[in-house]
Formats: C-alpha cells, structure tokens, sequence
C-alpha cells in the first residue's frame, strides 16, 4: 500500500523503510544497465535465479563486488509463464556478457534437470540451493546484515522497494523465521537479489559478513 509516496509498512516487515531508504545511493546515482546490449565493464559479478512460472515470476538479479561492498547492477524479471529454457537462454546470454564469479540458483520444485541445464551451457559456476525454512532465513539475514553494514548499493527500483518492505516475519514454534509477502503481492525479485548476494558472500564471508 501507498500513501502519499511512502508505503505504509507492516508492523512485521522484516526490512523497515529506513533500512531500504540507506542503501539507495544517489550521490552518485546508481543505475541499472538497461540491457544485455550494453557495454558491461569487467568486474567481478555474481547472480541469483529465482524461478517461477504460472502463479510465480522468475527473475535474475547480478551484483558486482568491489572489496567489502555489493551493487545490484541488472535485474530482470520475466513475464508469467515464460518456460524455464528462455530462462536459461537469458542467463546463458548474460553470463557471457558479465561473465558470473558464481551463479545461485532456487532449485526449489525444478529439480536437478534444470541445473544440469544450466551447467551444460558453460555454467560451471552455477549452485542450486533448496528454499527450506533455514535457507530463506539465512539468504534474507545476509542480505539484512549487508544493508545494515552500508555494503549494499541499490538503485531506486520501485518493484524492488516494494517487495523488499513488504516482506513479512514471524517466529516458528521452534524458533525460526518464517517469511510470507501479502495476498496478490510477489517477492521473487526480492529473492533473487538475495540469492546473488549470497553467491557473493559465501566466496568470502569473513571479509564481507560480520556479526552484529
């Protein structure tokens, strides 16, 4: 929901407005690139793929390390039903462009023919990653962690923003996190941002991920 400009978080929003409002750099600007097109300059970039289909969208999300800090440089977001082979070929597409350190990937409900997939098409890099109640709360703890560290630069992407706030927690009966977004609303950007910054932070998690 939105009101005048702001959206009007829920009390259990894993990520407050606040948080999301410090990682938007504009001094200068961050920009996504546009387009597979474009000149990409060499730097070390990594993805994160969350599949989706009829009900769900997929998306790619690729962040580029610099030291201690992660930029989301390219996201996109495919239309409902797109088969997962025009996923591929997109990856396929991007990763000779940007040329991926490592490459997450949600294997939830697509199996191990789609991975074998993606790693016969010159993704040797690629892991596959179930979402388990532990995973989802590790990639989104990472993820909050990198924001309240500073180390993650987002450009104001409004989809992002939303699914990003609107994320919501509650506490299981044995003491986990268990995520949900509202009825009619989406969170597979949201995931595939936090499975590229994942990708990136697992390589090195001393340098990157520090304690509270």
């Amino acid at each position: 929901m939105e009101y005048e400009a702001e959206f009007m978080e829920a009390a259990n929003s894993f990520f407050q407005q606040d948080l999301i409002r410090q990682c938007l750099i504009n001094d200068p600007p961050v920009e996504l690139i546009e387009t597979l097109e474009a000149n990409i300059l060499e730097a070390n970039y990594y993805a994160g793929v969350d599949f989706g289909k009829h009900k769900d969208y997929s998306a790619v999300a690729v962040v580029k390390r610099e030291n201690e800090t992660l930029q989301l440089v390219y996201l996109h977001e495919f239309e409902l039903g797109t088969a997962y082979t025009n996923v591929i070929n997109h990856l396929t597409r991007a990763h000779q462009k940007f040329r991926f350190q490592k490459v997450m990937v949600d294997q939830t409900g697509i199996g191990e023919p789609v991975l074998d997939e993606l790693k016969s098409q010159a993704l040797s890099s690629v892991q596959g990653l179930t979402f388990t109640v532990k995973a989802k709360e590790e990639l989104l703890t990472t993820l909050k962690i990198l924001m309240e560290q500073k180390r993650l630069r987002l450009p104001y992407h409004r989809r992002l923003c939303q699914q990003i706030n609107e994320q919501q927690f509650q506490y299981s009966r044995s003491g986990h996190l268990i995520f949900s977004h509202p009825e009619g609303s989406h969170d597979d950007i949201l995931w595939a941002l936090s499975l590229a910054v994942w990708a990136a932070t697992r390589e090195t998690p001393s340098r990157l991920i520090r304690a509270y």
